[in-house]
């Protein structure tokens, strides 16, 4: 029945309860037809459900980490005022991830299953996480409903105890005999410049195992941190060229000088080692690995 069927018939049962006399029978009828008449009325309009549902953002990033592989690890995006980060487990070897997030102001920072070591998307990630840069607090970004969030680079892992938080709850592991070593030295160039240089480091225990730092124009120092104890050979690399730590340094780099073999560098638990300088950029070539970072 249409809708103006059901109003001419509500408006049919009022003119018959008007004009015919009263009595118990009328009246039972006459409140039939208005209830079928409402029946059918709603039928024809149903009520319109309100569906509110939360409002989500998109975020998309890298992850990174200063070795020839990525390991697993778990993103943590940690929303201000939020009671618990949301958690994005990384799988060995991968370079990206997504999720989807309520609206708001967020942090993003990476731990390894046993929280031994942490990266962050930090102030230096936007610097070019160089030597230079010495800012790794965490950077602040905005989720907004609906849109796409991009370029969260998961990749500082330079920082020092205390810079990547650890997610509520979570007490920092007890430190062990095994703690990360670090290496440091000089850089030089054959040039009155010293361009950019990645520097790496080679584990000896672990072929084809590498750890590296990038520096700047014009940086004569560098240093490689968290590297596990343990043996390597370190290498700088710029514009094709490679300039290694080998014994034609210690030799003082003069003519007279012919052995180019590297020197095994040893890193001690929670200690630098300071005084490797990969400055031998003479010589021949495929003395040195090859450059293996992109």
């Amino acid at each position: 029945m249409k809708p103006q069927l059901a109003s001419l018939i509500i408006i049919a049962a009022l003119l018959l309860a008007g004009c015919a006399p009263s009595s118990g029978t009328d009246d039972a009828v006459v409140a039939t037809l208005v209830a079928a008449a409402l029946q059918t009325s709603e039928a024809a309009n149903p009520p319109v459900l309100e569906t509110a549902g939360p409002q989500l953002g998109y975020v998309e990033g890298s992850t990174c980490y200063p070795s020839s592989f990525i390991p697993e690890m778990t993103v943590f995006l940690q929303k201000a005022g939020a009671p618990e980060p949301v958690q994005v487990p990384i799988a060995l070897n991968q370079m990206s991830f997504s999720a989807e997030l309520e609206p708001g102001s967020y942090t993003a920072y990476a731990w390894l299953p046993d929280f031994s070591f942490g990266g962050s998307y930090s102030h230096a990630v936007a610097c070019g996480l160089s030597v230079d840069c010495t800012d790794h607090s965490l950077v602040s970004f905005d989720v907004v409903a609906g849109e796409l969030t991009e370029g969260i680079a998961v990749c500082d892992w330079y920082g020092q105890p205390g810079d990547v938080p650890y997610p509520p709850g979570t007490e920092p592991p007890a430190q062990e005999s095994n703690d990360p070593g670090s290496i440091s030295g000089s850089l030089s160039y054959p040039s009155s410049f010293i361009p950019g240089q990645t520097i790496v480091a080679w584990s000896l225990a672990n072929p084809g195992n590498y750890y590296y730092v990038t520096t700047s124009d014009g940086t004569s120092f560098y240093q490689i941190s968290n590297l596990p104890p343990g043996d390597y050979q370190v290498v700088a690399y710029t514009n094709g060229m490679a300039g290694g730590y080998s014994q034609f340094v210690p030799c003082g780099l003069s003519v007279n000088c012919s052995d180019h073999s590297l020197i095994v560098v040893t890193v001690t638990s929670g200690q630098e080692t300071g005084g490797v300088n990969p400055q031998d950029w003479y010589a021949p070539d495929g003395a040195f690995p090859a450059n293996p970072v992109p």
